[in-house]
């Protein structure tokens, strides 16, 4: 926006974010309360054009506000976008001033985008209108594979990963190699890694193993101590050095 907002009148925030405005914050011509309330990195006139009248464990990034022992503090907002709920917001990094830093008997029950505050029970709540939670996201990977190879150049392999997340969106999300991937004779390890809207990470992984089944047809395999775990008993599988392994009956 151009400029944030203009108070004329008598203007209170409660867990408001006002934030990355091109021309200034909030130009204050009346009566003005900020409470949990996040005032930062507004260009052109800045945060405050006029001090707040009362503040309530508030935060600005330039000292223009008058909010006290959280003034001239950088509160590492995030650009805005949606995670979760209706409408985009400035959501908090890790790390940020605001975390746990707003006062418990003032806040809202739940933030902008309907989470509840605090987002852990008995901790302070956060300033502003996102309330940070830093629970990584869930990663739900297949158990090991293991197929034998359609060519010299191992075996196509499809899979199915998914990731979830109890309070964020689950902003990006991917597997290497992907599945549909040609993979190698021999044994190759999956990463899963998983990025919430609160830049949590996760990351799983499983292992996907392709074996041959004669001799001359891969490059590179080396069975395991007992190709039992490959296939079925009796199966047959050679290795590069043209050995022949037999799956243990035992197995």
């Amino acid at each position: 926006l151009e400029f944030g907002v203009i108070d004329n009148g008598t203007a209170s925030f409660f867990n408001s974010t006002v934030a990355f405005n091109k021309n200034g914050g909030i130009e204050n011509r009346g009566t003005l309360s900020l409470t949990n309330t996040i005032v930062a990195q507004n260009k052109g006139s800045g945060d405050c054009v006029g001090a707040a009248t009362t503040s309530d464990h508030s935060l600005d990034s330039d000292g223009s506000c008058g909010v006290g022992a959280l003034s001239n503090k950088n509160p590492l907002l995030q650009t805005l976008q949606n995670d979760g709920g209706s409408t985009p917001l400035h959501s908090l990094k890790p790390g940020s001033p605001a975390i746990d830093a707003g006062n418990t008997a003032t806040c809202l029950t739940t933030d902008q985008r309907g989470a509840a505050r605090p987002d852990v029970p008995s901790t302070p709540c956060d300033i502003g209108a996102d309330e940070y939670n830093a629970t990584a996201p869930t990663i739900k990977v297949p158990a090991n594979i293991t197929t034998e190879a359609i060519s010299s150049e191992g075996a196509v392999v499809t899979y199915t990963a998914e990731a979830t997340d109890s309070d964020d969106l689950v902003r990006s999300f991917s597997c290497t190699p992907s599945s549909g991937s040609t993979f190698p004779d021999g044994t190759t390890t999956v990463t899963c890694t998983a990025t919430d809207g609160h830049e949590n990470t996760a990351t799983t992984s499983f292992k996907v193993k392709v074996w041959c089944p004669t001799k001359g047809f891969c490059t590179s395999f080396t069975p395991p101590e007992s190709i039992g775990a490959f296939g079925e008993p009796g199966a047959v599988a050679v290795d590069s050095s043209g050995n022949i392994w037999v799956a243990d009956t035992g197995l």
